[in-house]
């Protein structure tokens, strides 16, 4: 028998089964089918109706949600503290709009260790890392927040949180972290990120990073700055027409941006470190870049750019499409290089490119013509001794 749910009742809880408001606890005695995470139901089984029925939140969320709808009884859901930071009213929002929710929240796990720290938590940028990547950090540290909130999992520990910070040069933070918060087993302790890297810590905790002094958070570097190809110092491009090509990429509107042909990956660092929320990923034939990208990476503290090593013409490449993408590199294939690029970039994206050459320039505007782009006004750029460069930029 379907039951096309349509009212909902979500009770935020932390660590104990204190810690939630008192109406979530007397809302117990009136419903026999409940809803959480396993460690939801090890603190409420002892107070749960004798012949309860608990439904797990785990797996495809699609499942558990048909799951609910095919249930004959009303559902009372538990959550982690507030179910709608990065929680699963979000979730059910998304899959049920059709839904009414009533929400009984708790705080959230950063809210608390805000409070037990005495950290101004008005000041904070929070990000979630559970079950996520790597990205809500990065853009956090690349927007030099001076106190970030992290919600956490194993792959995402403190120790590992920490040893990102050091490998990306941000050494000017310290941690708090909070474990089992609220529980019978509960620790708080601040940290420096060294200390981190050598403890272990509890699987349910949450961290604060808090800015102990002020480091330069530099958007652009000089030439020389760059490591580069070994005997090949030219090959990156220049300072100058970096700054001129993010500008006519337009970044500051898109989500993802490729890089083709990155070489240094000079181009999409810069752009990584302008839009720290922008997705960016550089593509590299040559293998011997793969360390040179890294190296540049991290001397210019710009973590969070996907870097693809391998021939851009037969790489599967996955995901989620670009609405952007520069083109640093194109071995003398510019043609079948923009059709390839136009196969995956969204409508309204930008392809952008500088070339020296006259060829080059010529198949740019033909290709992106017959492809039906709306091409820019070719720029040509002459600047002190750098040899005069064609500008070139179509929207899709």
């Amino acid at each position: 028998m379907q039951n096309s749910i349509q009212h909902i009742t979500l009770v935020g809880m932390g660590d104990h089964i204190d810690s939630m408001l008192p109406i979530g606890r007397e809302l117990l005695k009136e419903f026999m089918c409940f809803s959480g995470g396993k460690r939801h139901y090890e603190l409420l089984k002892p107070i749960l109706p004798k012949d309860h029925k608990w439904i797990e939140i785990s797996g495809k969320m699609e499942d558990l949600v048909d799951q609910y709808k095919s249930t004959e009884e009303t559902v009372l859901i538990f959550t982690s503290g507030d179910p709608f930071f990065f929680g699963f009213g979000n979730t059910l929002k998304r899959l049920m709009p059709e839904a009414k929710l009533d929400i009984i929240p708790w705080f959230s796990s950063i809210q608390r260790l805000c409070h037990k720290a005495q950290v101004n938590a008005s000041a904070l940028k929070q990000v979630t890392l559970h079950g996520r990547s790597w990205k809500g950090l990065d853009a956090a540290i690349l927007n030099n927040e001076s106190t970030i909130g992290i919600l956490t999992d194993e792959k995402h520990a403190p120790n590992h949180i920490a040893e990102r910070l050091i490998d990306f040069g941000y050494t000017n933070y310290e941690l708090i972290v909070g474990e089992h918060l609220d529980g019978e087993e509960e620790k708080v302790l601040k940290v420096t990120l060294e200390e981190a890297t050598n403890l272990k810590f509890a699987t349910l905790n949450a961290v604060i990073l808090r800015k102990t002094f002020e480091r330069k958070q530099r958007m652009s570097f000089s030439d020389d700055f760059y490591v580069t190809l070994e005997n090949r110092p030219g090959m990156i491009t220049k300072r100058p027409f970096r700054s001129l090509a993010i500008q006519a990429l337009e970044l500051s509107t898109k989500l993802r941006f490729w890089d083709v042909g990155a070489c240094t990956a000079s181009v999409a660092i810069e752009s990584k470190r302008m839009f720290p929320y922008l997705e960016v990923t550089a593509f590299e034939i040559r293998e011997e870049c793969e360390g040179i990208i890294m190296e540049n990476l991290k001397n210019t503290s710009t973590p969070g750019v996907q870097v693809e090593i391998g021939d851009f013409f037969v790489k599967e490449l996955e995901g989620d499409r670009p609405d952007a993408v520069f083109i640093g590199g194109h071995g003398k294939r510019l043609d079948e290089m923009i059709r390839r690029i136009d196969h995956y970039l969204e409508p309204k994206g930008r392809l952008v490119m500088n070339t020296v050459s006259e060829q080059s320039k010529e198949i740019f505007i033909k290709t992106t013509n017959e492809l039906g782009y709306q091409l820019d006004e070719p720029l040509c750029v002459n600047i002190n001794e750098y040899n005069a460069i064609n500008l070139l930029a179509a929207t899709k």
